[in-house]
């Protein structure tokens, strides 16, 4: 039995010597090569090799989260990715700073308060928060977005903001904490997104009074679901591999009833970049990504990978709404189910990198009913706002 425990503690540093003896010589031989070829040798020039170039890359990383795994590691990235334990893995964030906190909330507000000029309607969607219990993280685990989340909401409060507090929802309170989120990647499944999608509905139905036919298209008996199990593994699980993460499966509800639709997705210059019709389907998703098995990040397949200003047209919308839709990653399935609801729907990435215009022109210009706001990342508000 001791020889058994000592085994089980060698094994570790054994496969690590056995794969860094293994990296070495694959390096030497990488060495001879680039010098034949007269190219300088650099730090960056190593790095972008072992990134690119190192024969099977992709199964080392798997040999290291199985090492992770077998060791009982719950964290990793330099403790910034932890794993719960009921599996999911979630990023911890930094507590931040009321004075940071207010400065995005401010941002924000110059937008809020042009729609209150012009008598637009709006709602802002709080966040869903990624650790529902910090009892479910590893001991001593630092965390931050509960914390951030009620800094956020304490100013949204004091603007008299409209808010949708999705964490108080009945929609979202019904789904269990370990069906939120994906296992392997911080957005949320489409279980939670259906669920916000009828939130948002019956909230815009119910204050403003506006027939959307949410009855129909927000029951969820109306859709099918599309599975392709075991096939997504997202921004956290990419890190260590499959065999540490586990993967999860990809489902799509899908409408069960006639739907026709334009999507056009454009670059940060406004330059049409794809051009898609027909049904949900057909308009709204890359199927060349969900039917691929090697390509594991299926998340991209919403909106056709479109991340920058997406427009989803309805011919067969029962009204000639327009609605504007300010979010980051999380909102591109949601754009897709409240496209269902409107005759046109926008959605803007306020992310630093993708939409940069002004949005007070912007708003001027599009002329929407209606503006949802969805900026919040685990209770910390990411935007770059040029209209204040």
């Amino acid at each position: 039995m001791k020889h058994r425990i000592r085994f089980r503690y060698y094994i570790a540093p054994f496969l690590f010597v056995g794969m860094l003896w293994v990296g070495m010589i694959h390096y030497m031989y990488a060495f001879i090569a680039i010098q034949d070829n007269d190219i300088a040798l650099s730090r960056s020039a190593v790095s972008d090799f072992f990134d690119s170039n190192i024969f099977s890359h992709d199964h080392w990383i798997e040999i290291y989260g199985l090492v992770q795994k077998w060791m009982g590691k719950r964290q990793i990235d330099n403790f910034t990715i932890y794993k719960t334990d009921y599996g999911a893995m979630v990023s911890a964030r930094e507590t931040q700073t009321p004075e940071k906190i207010n400065e995005e909330v401010d941002a924000v507000y110059s937008i809020i308060s042009y729609l209150n000029e012009k008598n637009i309607p709006y709602y802002y969607l709080t966040s869903i928060l990624p650790v529902q219990d910090m009892a479910d993280l590893p001991y001593g685990a630092a965390e931050g977005s509960q914390i951030n989340s009620l800094m956020t909401q304490r100013a949204l409060i004091e603007k008299n903001i409209n808010l949708i507090d999705l964490n108080t929802a009945d929609t979202i309170r019904t789904i269990p904490k370990e069906e939120l989120f994906y296992q392997t990647d911080h957005h949320w499944t489409i279980e939670t997104c259906f669920a916000t999608y009828q939130e948002i509905i019956k909230t815009i139905e119910d204050e403003i009074g506006w027939d959307l036919n949410g009855k129909s298209t927000t029951n969820k008996s109306n859709y099918l679901e599309h599975r392709i199990a075991d096939s997504f593994l997202g921004s956290y699980g990419v890190k260590v591999g499959k065999y540490y993460a586990g993967k999860d499966d990809f489902v799509i509800l899908l409408p069960d009833f006639d739907t026709d639709m334009l999507f056009q997705s454009y670059d940060t210059t406004g330059k049409l970049l794809l051009e898609k019709s027909g049904d949900f389907f057909c308009a709204l998703l890359d199927g060349d990504i969900l039917e691929d098995t090697e390509y594991d990040n299926k998340y991209n397949s919403f909106c056709n990978v479109g991340y920058i200003e997406n427009h989803i047209l309805n011919y067969n919308a029962s009204n000639d709404l327009k609605c504007l839709f300010i979010s980051h990653s999380y909102g591109r399935p949601l754009t897709m189910y409240l496209a269902i609801n409107f005759f046109e729907i926008v959605n803007l990435d306020p992310q630093k990198g993708r939409f940069g215009g002004n949005y007070l022109e912007y708003i001027d210009e599009y002329e929407p009913d209606i503006v949802l706001f969805q900026v919040e990342f685990e209770g910390e508000i990411i935007g770059e706002y040029t209209g204040e």
